[in-house]
Parts: structure tokens; sequence; C-alpha cells
């Protein structure tokens, strides 16, 4: 598994830089996109991996959530 590190101005792996944001990008976009990959990698370093699912709104994924801790628990 790389190391993966990101911050608000770039992406590395393995300490060498994939990915620089520009530094026009607009504060609260790239807050957002950090926070995507930081939990895509989050799930990727638990042995994990991610799948991405477009949900309506904000209570419809706290069900899908839900519905998976639930799932996880009778397995």
């Amino acid at each position: 598994m790389p190391h993966i590190e990101i911050t608000a101005r770039k992406i590395s792996v393995d300490g060498k830089n994939i990915l620089r944001f520009d530094p026009a990008l607009r504060p609260e976009v790239r807050e957002e996109l950090v926070g995507y990959l930081v939990k895509i990698y989050e799930v990727r370093a638990s042995g994990n991996k991610p799948y991405i699912l477009n949900v309506y709104d904000e209570l419809e994924a706290r069900a899908v959530e839900r519905f998976l801790q639930r799932r996880r628990m009778r397995k």
C-alpha cells in the first residue's frame, strides 16, 4: 500500500507530487475535493475498496449508512 499524503495544496504518493491544486480554485471547492479524497484513501487504508454511491441528499446518505451498519452487524 503506498503512502498517500493529502494537503490543501497537493497530493503526494510515496513522497512524489501527483496533483497540485490551482491557487485560483475557490477554497470551499478545494476543501470539498480534499475531503472526498481523504475519505477514499481512508477506505483504501482499511483494506477495502471505495465505492461511490449517488444519493439524493444528506438524509438519504444517513439512511444508507444505517442500513450498512445493520447489515454488517448481522454478519
